[in-house]
């Protein structure tokens, strides 16, 4: 798969999948922290860990301790990618489909070369994957399983919340005639 982790808005690592320490190239999914001024950190080093990602991505998420006037930014962000999903990754994305579903409650965005971060903001925890071969089918399948396992029942309210997640926890793989070749499933232990 790769490496994932879950870190709270404090910084401590909840759960680790792999090296969370060593940096990688984010491009595209440090977009969303434009907004913070945690950017120029990211554009300044050029690379970042997982648990930065994470730990910064948990702070957008629940606003702790970002300056008021940024936490309500970042709430504003939330609460107008919640409204307008389709504007994050368009349709038929994963990020699309989940937060069509989980409105405020999750905020997720597929990156470039197989990086994947989420925010629980009720939860105060940021989430961030990266998957060995750039791909998104298993980053995709990865978050289902970790907002799943984390985001519990404040996150999976109805029979549909569950749904989902139950839904993108795994992909089907077919060749170019359409015929079934294998299963992407989650093996998290976590």
């Amino acid at each position: 798969m790769g490496r994932a982790v879950v870190v709270d808005a404090d910084g401590i690592v909840v759960w680790p999948g792999g090296d969370v320490e060593t940096p990688f190239f984010p491009r595209s999914t440090a977009s969303p922290f434009w907004p913070l001024n945690l950017w120029k950190a990211v554009l300044l080093i050029g690379r970042a860990s997982l648990k930065a990602l994470a730990h910064g991505f948990a702070r957008f998420g629940s606003g702790v301790s970002l300056f008021a006037s940024r936490a309500g930014a970042t709430k504003r962000l939330r609460e107008a990618v919640a409204a307008n999903p389709f504007m994050v990754a368009g349709t038929g994305r994963y990020d699309t489909t989940v937060m069509n579903n989980f409105e405020t409650r999750a905020f997720i965005k597929m990156g470039a070369e197989g990086v994947m971060i989420a925010a629980l903001p009720e939860q105060g925890l940021g989430f961030a994957i990266k998957t060995d071969d750039g791909a998104n089918r298993v980053a995709e399948v990865a978050m289902s399983a970790l907002l799943h396992h984390f985001g519990g029942e404040t996150l999976c309210r109805t029979p549909q919340d569950h749904a989902v997640l139950t839904d993108t926890a795994s992909q089907t793989l077919r060749n170019w005639q359409g015929v079934t070749v294998g299963k992407i499933r989650a093996a998290l232990t976590i």
